[in-house]
C-alpha cells in the first residue's frame, strides 16, 4: 500500500548577501539534497528574530540568526531523547520562544520541546489511544498544544471500490501530554482499490485537510482542500464559525481526470498496472470524491488575518483570499509567490533556483497585503 505525503527537505549552508537599497536581504540554502518543493510550514521566526527551518532529510530543525547565519541543528534521526523517528517537518514555537516538535504516524508518538537555543527541555508521550502520530502542532499562549492527530488505518466501501485512509482530528493536549477536547474529527482517504488485497493506487485529487493557528487571536482555522468554506474555532470562547473562503467549488471533470493521469504517468512507474483501476475510478469513484481541490494552504499573519491560497497552474499565479477574522471582510489578490512565513516586522519567502537546484530565503518588509 502506498501513501502519498508532501515531504519537505531543505538544504542549509547559508551564503548571505544584503540588498540594502530595497531593505531586503537574502541567504542561500544549498549543498544538501532537496527531495520536493519546500512545504511552507517548515519555516518559522522565533525569539530575538531567529529563523528556524525543518530539514526532513536529516530529521533536524536548522537555526539561523536574524541575518541568515547558520547557528546549529536541533534534533536528529532516532528514538533517543531529543531525536525524531518519523517526522514530516511539523514544529511550532511558543510565545516564550521554545520549540516543540511532533512525530508523524509510526514515529515516537511524543512531543519534544527545546529551548530557543536548541537545548532539550523535555519529551513526553501523547496519551491518546488509536492515534499514531501528528501532522501538525501549534503552541497556545497558555502552554497547551493543538495537535493534528492521524489515527489508525480505516477502509470504506462505495459502489465497487474500497477506499483506505485514516481518521484525522484536531485535539487539545495539555503541557504534560494529557489529551483534552477534540475540535474536529473526519476521515481522510488517500488510496483505493477493487478489493482488500490491492494494489492501492492513489486517489486522483485527494481531499486532505489544511490548517493554521493564530497565537494572537487564539484561533484555529481548518478545512478540506476541496471545500469552499473554512472553519474558525476560537479556543477562548469555544465558538466555531464556518464561513466562505472566497473560492467556488469545482466538480472533477473527465478533462481533470485525464490531466491528473498524465502527471501520474510521468511520476509513477506502476502507472500501467494502476490504469485499469483508474478507469474504474472514473466510472464509480467520482460520487465519493466529486470535487477537485480549490485550496492548498492556510496561514495567518501576526495580526491574525487569515490567508487562503491556491496555485492556479493555468495562469501560473497564486490566488489569495485574505480574511479579516474580526470583520469577516475578504480581500482577493493574484500574486506570483506567497510567503513561507509572515512575522511581526518582516515577510519571509522561499525561492527556488532551477538552474542551481537550491533554495534562497528572501526577507522583506511588510507591503500592506502580506
Amino acid at each position: 500500500m502506498n501513501k502519498r505525503f508532501l515531504i519537505v527537505t531543505i538544504l542549509l549552508i547559508p551564503l548571505l548577501f544584503i540588498l540594502a537599497e530595497d531593505k531586503i536581504f537574502r541567504f542561500s540554502l544549498e549543498d544538501y539534497l532537496v527531495d520536493d518543493e519546500p512545504y511552507p510550514e517548515c519555516f518559522k521566526e522565533g525569539k530575538n528574530g531567529k529563523i528556524y527551518i525543518s530539514d526532513k532529510k536529516s530529521s533536524t530543525i536548522k537555526m539561523f540568526s536574524p541575518e541568515g547565519k547558520f547557528i546549529t541543528a536541533i534534533g536528529g534521526k532516532g528514538e533517543g531523547p531529543g531525536q525524531f523517528k518519523y517526522w514530516m517537518g511539523a514544529f511550532a514555537i511558543s510565545i516564550n520562544g521554545d520549540i516543540s516538535q511532533v512525530d508523524f504516524a509510526n514515529g515516537n508518538g511524543r512531543i519534544t520541546r527545546f529551548s530557543h537555543e536548541g537545548k532539550l527541555l523535555e519529551s513526553f508521550p501523547i496519551k491518546v489511544k488509536n492515534r499514531n502520530g501528528g501532522s501538525a502542532i501549534y503552541c497556545r499562549p497558555n502552554g497547551d498544544y493543538i495537535v493534528a492527530l492521524v489515527g489508525n488505518t480505516i477502509t470504506e466501501k462505495h459502489n465497487s471500490l474500497i477506499y483506505i485512509g485514516g481518521s484525522s482530528s484536531f485535539r487539545l493536549i495539555s503541557a504534560d501530554g494529557t489529551p483534552r477536547e477534540i475540535f474536529h474529527e473526519a476521515n481522510v482517504f488517500y488510496d483505493f482499490s477493487t478489493d482488500s488485497h490491492g494494489p492501492w493506487p492513489h486517489i486522483p485529487y485527494m481531499n486532505y485537510i489544511v490548517s493554521a493557528y493564530s497565537q494572537t487571536m487564539d484561533i484555529l482555522a481548518f478545512q478540506q482542500i476541496a471545500e469552499n468554506r473554512v472553519t474558525l474555532f476560537n479556543l477562548k470562547t469555544k465558538k466555531k464559525t464556518i464561513i466562505s473562503n472566497g473560492f467556488k467549488s469545482k466538480t472533477i471533470s473527465d478533462e481533470d481526470i485525464d490531466l491528473w493521469l498524465e502527471e501520474e504517468k510521468a511520476d509513477n512507474p506502476l502507472f500501467k498496472t494502476f490504469l485499469p483501476y483508474y478507469n474504474k475510478f472514473r466510472k464509480y469513484g467520482r460520487d465519493f470524491f466529486p470535487n477537485k481541490p480549490i485550496v492548498d494552504r492556510l496561514f495567518f499573519n501576526y495580526r491574525g488575518d487569515l490567508y487562503i491560497t491556491f496555485y492556479d497552474k493555468k495562469i501560473k499565479q497564486y490566488l489569495v483570499n485574505k480574511l479579516n477574522v474580526k470583520t469577516w471582510a475578504l480581500t482577493s489578490l493574484k500574486v506570483d509567490r506567497i510567503p513561507a512565513f509572515i512575522g511581526k516586522d518582516n515577510v519571509f519567502f522561499l525561492i527556488y533556483n532551477e538552474e542551481e537546484e537550491s533554495y534562497t530565503v528572501e526577507v522583506k518588509q511588510h507591503d500592506g497585503f502580506f
